[in-house]
Order: structure tokens, then sequence, then C-alpha cells
């Protein structure tokens, strides 16, 4: 399924409250405590600041080991906002208009959202005030994610690398960045 299908397909199964289009297709399951990352996942950047580490984040963390690994490539994308009232939020905008093509980069703390629809994570970035950065994300296979159970949300795991391959900025301002994410080693 290329995104073009995906697009076409999401106006009907996405709106439920599973997507088993999502689940078959790339071979994704859902963590157990998927929908309490995004609770908690400040929470998790904060003490990861801090403390350099967080138990709450061990648990979700040994969530995803015990997933299955994807089972073909894929494109994640995302969109976010810098924040006034969050600045932890902004720990992505500063590591991503630092970082140059070729680089490694880890613009997360926490858990980042995803989305396999590039409207919808485009659409939420322009909802945002202020700077905006829109990611394309090239997912390998034998990746280890949850599956969200709307939108084809998709969480990476703490902690993700990637490897930064185009930078750039659109005639609206928004920095664009194509990325690959790096399987951790075993």
């Amino acid at each position: 399924m290329d995104f073009t299908e995906y697009e076409a397909l999401e106006t009907v199964h996405l709106r439920t409250i599973e997507d088993p289009i999502v689940g078959k297709r790339y071979g994704l399951e859902r963590a157990k405590d998927h929908v309490n990352i995004t609770c908690d996942n400040n929470k998790i950047r904060e003490e990861i600041l801090k403390y350099r580490k967080s138990k709450l984040a061990e648990k979700y963390d040994a969530q995803f080991s015990q997933l299955p690994p994807s089972i073909e490539d894929f494109t994640l994308y995302r969109g976010i906002g810098e924040s006034n009232y969050n600045p932890i939020s902004n720990y992505g905008f500063e590591v991503v208009e630092k970082a140059k093509p070729r680089d490694v980069i880890f613009p997360d703390l926490g858990y980042s959202y995803n989305s396999l629809s590039r409207n919808f994570a485009k659409n939420y970035a322009n909802s945002l005030m202020g700077k905006n950065i829109m990611f394309e994300i090239k997912i390998p296979k034998c990746a280890k994610v949850s599956r969200g159970p709307l939108y084809g949300e998709v969480i990476m795991p703490r902690g993700a690398e990637y490897k930064l391959i185009e930078k750039g900025v659109d005639p609206e301002g928004r920095i664009n960045i194509v990325m690959e994410y790096i399987l951790p080693k075993s």
C-alpha cells in the first residue's frame, strides 16, 4: 500500500476506534499502555532531562521491547510546533535547528507521536502557533513501534535516533526534515 492508497482508505477506516489496516499491512501491534504514554510523556521528558532516567519510562520501554518487529519499510510524518507554555517540548526544535544533513539526531526525550498520514501531521503542525517543523521519517523493516487506535498513529520508542537526510524551509517558513530511523543495536 502506498501513501495515496493509505490517504484514500483513512477516511473510511481511521474514524473507527481500531485501525486494522495498519496492523495487518506493517505487522504492527500496540504497547499495552499505549494510551497512557500520552499522559505521562511530558513527565518522562522532565525526569530524563533532570535525572537522566525515569522509572515510568522503564515500564513503557519494557512494553516496546515485547512488540513484534514491523514486516516492511514504511514512512511516518510528524508535525510539531514551538511551545511558549511547555518549554520541555522545544527540545526537538533546538536539536533540529543545529543539525546538518548526515548528522545522527535524537529529537525527543520521550516517545514521539507520528502518523502514517502526511495530511494529518501537516494539519496538526498548522494548528500550532509560532514556528513549526514537519518531519518525514523513513522507518526500516524490523522496527519495534506501537500503533495507535486512530489516524494511523504510531509511537516511536523512547531514545529513538535518526540520520538526518534532508533539511529545508518551505515558502510558509516551516522547517521540513527528512530523516531515517536507526534501528537499535541488539
